[in-house]
């Protein structure tokens, strides 16, 4: 067997990665890698092989694998990039740790938070892992914590977001399409679009606590909640509220959130379109969302793939560890406990 343990780069050698997954979620991997300097796709995986040949094609890769201990034995890799589903992560990582393969692992890390407690315990001795918990790389979540670290606002006492949605609504036809339609099981909204916010919200103002939470199913036709309202606070005890739905009639059907964060000494508000600094230090940014947002979208990958990289060459921390994304996944579980629907 070919020895796949990370190897050490000369400052010009490109950075060797391989993809595990082409489903829908993987074109987006593809091209974050694509726009990071110096990396070299050398391989993709999938039990569909016609699937994996066709991506390799498709993006001028040279080798498709139906199995990741084929690839391992065949390939030498710097770093998986897994895109498959959360059911498949712990076999996969198990895989990767054993032959001792650093990896950034599409989100959510598993179906619970008990499980991806068990696979950080169990990666950390073998392998460094980051999970692709992307979202909170648009530049607008960016820009607020950059202004918040910049101390321009002083501590945050209180705070506000919101996620309105209407893409878990049936269609003119009556259909279901995207995440709905694809996640089988009780855990939807919070699991699935609701961590999105969970996690840029912690992004920018540390870690956060959940005291309450409600969410409820609205959708017959779906198993799972599609609407919820979470109480959280700070460390420092400020009080935050984080409400959204997928169901919200009339809203569009891709993200739509709003948030405000006030502080001792300024405000941060972003409307949709536009982020404002309120107080003696007043700016503004204005984003054109309509025109921008397929770009921005794309950009949280490709932010995500240059941040690892650079880490495993640098043999730096990642910008934000698994551990990290375990305070998440916790209150995600939280979220359904408290609402006593887990």
């Amino acid at each position: 067997m070919a020895d796949t343990a990370n190897i050490v780069k000369s400052p010009t050698a490109p950075f060797r990665v391989a993809v595990v997954g082409t489903g829908r979620i993987s074109k987006f991997h593809f091209e974050a890698w694509r726009g990071v300097d110096d990396v070299e796709i050398v391989a993709v995986c999938d039990v569909n092989l016609d699937q994996a040949k066709k991506m390799a094609a498709q993006f001028g890769i040279a080798k498709a694998y139906a199995s990741l201990l084929e690839l391992l034995a065949n390939e030498k890799i710097d770093a998986l990039d897994i895109a498959t589903p959360p059911a498949s992560h712990a076999a996969l990582l198990a895989i990767a740790a054993e032959h001792g393969v650093d990896c950034l692992c599409q989100k959510p890390l598993a179906q619970s938070y008990e499980e991806a407690v068990r696979i950080v315990a169990a990666a950390r001795p073998k392998m460094r892992l980051c999970v692709n918990e992307n979202r909170r790389h648009l530049p607008y979540y960016r820009t607020a914590k950059q202004w918040i670290e910049e101390g321009l606002i002083g501590t945050v006492q209180q705070g506000s977001m919101t996620a309105f949605r209407s893409s878990f609504l049936p269609g003119p036809d009556g259909k279901y399409s995207g995440t709905p339609l694809l996640v089988k099981g009780p855990r939807l909204f919070i699991a699935e679009t609701l961590i999105h916010q969970v996690d840029a919200l912690r992004s920018m103002v540390g870690n956060v606590r959940l005291i309450a939470s409600r969410a409820i199913p609205t959708e017959p036709a779906l198993q799972g909640d599609t609407i919820c309202t979470m109480m959280l606070e700070t460390e420092d005890g400020a009080p935050l509220v984080l409400t959204g739905s997928g169901v919200a009639v009339g809203y569009p059907r891709e993200f739509n959130d709003r948030f405000d964060i006030c502080g001792s000494k300024g405000s941060i508000q972003w409307d949709g379109d536009t982020l404002r600094l309120l107080g003696p230090n007043a700016r503004e940014q204005h984003f054109e969302m309509q025109a921008q947002y397929a770009e921005m979208y794309q950009s949280c990958f490709t932010i995500a793939a240059r941040d690892f990289s650079n880490a495993i060459r640098n043999k730096q921390p990642f910008p934000a560890e698994a551990s990290d994304n375990l305070e998440t996944l916790k209150i995600v579980e939280d979220g359904y406990r408290l609402s006593g629907t887990a």
